[in-house]
């Protein structure tokens, strides 16, 4: 595999980089019970730094810019997916 070389004419720009990572698993907090703010974000997992990121889209035109924090974090904290459960709380497995 490889990467897109940037320079080529169809080569769209990152819309968010969070530097090295292992991104395991997304899901959009719609589904979730947790206040407006969040449930607007989407969430990423990232299995190698052992975090959950909380990420805010803000359209720009016809496409989109990032912003990110970190949502939850810990040591060891592999997340491998995650999961919004019928009551709003966010599950996540770790291995």
């Amino acid at each position: 595999t490889g990467k897109w070389p940037e320079y080529y004419a169809d080569s769209l720009p990152s819309t968010l980089n969070t530097g090295l990572g292992s991104p395991t698993g997304m899901v959009f907090g719609t589904d979730g019970s947790f206040p407006a703010r969040f449930q607007q974000a989407l969430y990423i997992a990232d299995w190698q730094n052992g975090r959950i990121l909380l990420v805010d889209l803000i359209p720009q035109g016809a496409t989109y810019t990032c912003q990110y924090e970190v949502f939850l974090e810990g040591g060891p904290l592999n997340v491998c997916d995650m999961q919004f459960g019928p009551d709003g709380a966010l599950y996540f497995i770790t291995g």
